[in-house]
């Protein structure tokens, strides 16, 4: 019997350590790259905590509670998306999730699970006015849809929204739509929302107001609150927030474009006793945890305190962001087109931004990832991103550069470049870094950073370029595509795409380019790639 517990011990470890355990090399260990995120529910409904991660090799995820490992069987154990059904205050706590692989092992954040036990539900709206510059909201009601696509639908063009990310903040930016329109809205989580125009517009807000036991973990540091029902006042005596001694609030003055700081001191407000508006965010720092329990109801006059969810980043860090959001008021500024100069880029071309401390091109690197650009209204612009800066400080002037490429040739815009793509550089445009700590109060989301002047894709003499379009019809092909006007350009056939295999193709050898007009040729059916070259 004991060989056969030796032999199935062996087996077991073999399996599990994989590789390593072959003697294969390992590479690295599991990169984590989307957080558990912090979220609030009712009795009876379901949620779902998501993981993200990347590895080159296999990945095993095991789900803690309260630092406990959950069952095997529990719904979502051992995959990235963990489900909670049916809760119940039980389910209230600390969730982290372990993700290995046969390198080693990584530990996500805490996400708290806020549970509220709610005995009714009444109906309200609440029109919330947004001036020039960023506001800080909130979304006070319970829907069985939280997206900000279904919160709120409708926003002028420009609008950006900003979510706290452990050190910073998850940019989401409106051009004819949200462009994470599956973006979570959690109620009661505070969010910057920020108006470029000189304009001020209404965001209307429409759901059920939350009645019941309602209970918030406030966590030591700095958290983000804000009011779980409509209701506005002094904070403490009118609202309910408990001013614990030591505790700093930070309430957002959207016409000053700052915070006004409030320090309880012996259970005491100093200056004075701040005042919450309705459906607006203000920062906390908590100098201990302590839980937060309160009864609410509409009805009842007696105690009429609203709730708090609270959000927890881990401010710690001075590493430097901005948004980078392509669009202006003008409709071009920030815009990027195709070699005609009219039809702007659509989402089968990439951007990334490089940045860099020095005003010369050769001294820019690429930050992030490429992205796509928009199609439909928003075409030409690219998709927004926030980009963390490693080594730069708030307050300091980054120079960037947008470059663009089809995306189909290549992942970088040097692969796209050295496979013969149509690529673009814009002029150099600055902006300056945010940091989320500013002076020692909580910071603000970073500036769009959108200044440049509208650039086109470059027609190296060299370079092949895209072919707009191809139809094949009663045994010719048509093949159309835009040209600039005067330019000579060079149709080019070849049985494979290799190199070397390309020969021009008689009588289209010299072809002067009419303008935005696309040209047309009638070609001798067989199976065959064509590229178009610009000879000058």
């Amino acid at each position: 019997m004991r060989p056969f517990i030796l032999l199935a011990f062996v087996v077991f470890e073999l399996l599990w350590l994989g590789p390593r355990a072959s003697g294969q090399p390992c590479d690295a260990v599991p990169v984590i790259t989307t957080q558990p995120q912090p979220q609030t529910a009712f009795t009876g409904a379901s949620l779902n905590l998501r993981v993200g991660a990347t590895s080159a090799t296999g990945l095993r995820y095991w789900w803690q509670f309260n630092g406990t490992n959950l069952p095997r069987l529990f719904p979502g154990q051992g995959t990235p998306l963990l489900r909670l059904e049916n809760v119940s205050l039980s389910n209230a706590g600390r969730y982290s999730v372990i993700v290995s692989n046969s390198c080693g092992a990584i530990t996500s954040q805490t996400a708290i699970v806020s549970i509220n036990d709610v005995f009714a539900i009444a109906v309200g709206y609440v029109n919330l006015p947004v001036g020039p510059g960023f506001s800080l909201i909130t979304s006070i009601f319970a829907d069985w849809d939280q997206t900000v696509h279904t919160q709120i639908p409708n926003l002028p063009d420009g609008v950006s929204l900003f979510k706290v990310d452990g050190n910073g903040f998850i940019a989401n930016n409106f051009l004819d739509g949200w462009s994470d329109p599956d973006m979570l809205l959690v109620p009661g989580q505070g969010w910057f929302l920020s108006n470029p125009s000189t304009e001020p517009f209404t965001v209307t807000m429409v759901g059920d107001v939350f009645e019941g036991r309602l209970t918030n973990h406030l966590q030591k540091g700095y958290s983000l609150c804000s009011s779980l029902v409509p209701q506005a006042g002094l904070i403490s005596s009118q609202v309910g927030f408990p001013p614990t001694d030591g505790v700093q609030v930070f309430v957002w003055d959207q016409l000053l474009q700052n915070y006004s700081r409030y320090d309880a001191i012996d259970y005491d407000w100093q200056p004075e006793e701040p005042s919450i508006e309705i459906a607006r965010a203000f920062w906390v720092k908590e100098p201990n945890d302590h839980d937060w329990i309160r009864e609410f109801s509409v009805t009842d006059r007696y105690p009429a305190y609203g709730s708090y969810r609270i959000v927890h980043p881990v401010i710690a860090s001075e590493t430097a962001e901005i948004n980078f959001f392509t669009w202006n008021p003008d409709g071009v500024s920030g815009r990027v087109y195709d070699f005609d100069e009219v039809t702007p880029l659509d989402a089968n071309f990439s951007g990334q931004l490089y940045a860099g401390t020095n005003d010369t091109e050769e001294a820019l690197t690429s930050i992030g990832v490429p992205v796509s650009f928009l199609s439909g209204p928003g075409a030409g612009y690219i998709r927004s991103a926030t980009i963390k800066l490693p080594g730069i400080q708030g307050g300091d002037t980054i120079y960037l550069q947008l470059r663009a490429w089809e995306t189909c040739l290549g992942a970088t815009y040097e692969e796209a470049v050295a496979n013969g793509s149509p690529s673009g550089r814009s002029a150099l445009f600055n902006a300056v870094a945010h940091a989320p700590i500013e002076h020692g109060t909580p910071g603000v989301p970073p500036a769009n950073a959108n200044s440049f002047a509208p650039f086109h894709l470059s027609l190296p003499e060299t370079t092949p370029l895209r072919i707009a379009a191809i139809r094949s019809s009663h045994g010719a092909a048509e093949i159309c595509f835009p040209t600039r006007p005067g330019a000579i350009y060079c149709l080019l056939q070849a049985p494979t795409c290799i190199d070397g295999a390309w020969s021009a193709i008689p009588s289209y050898e010299r072809i002067v380019g009419t303008g935005h007009a696309p040209k047309a040729f009638e070609l001798i059916t067989q199976q065959s790639f064509y590229r178009l070259c610009r000879v000058q």
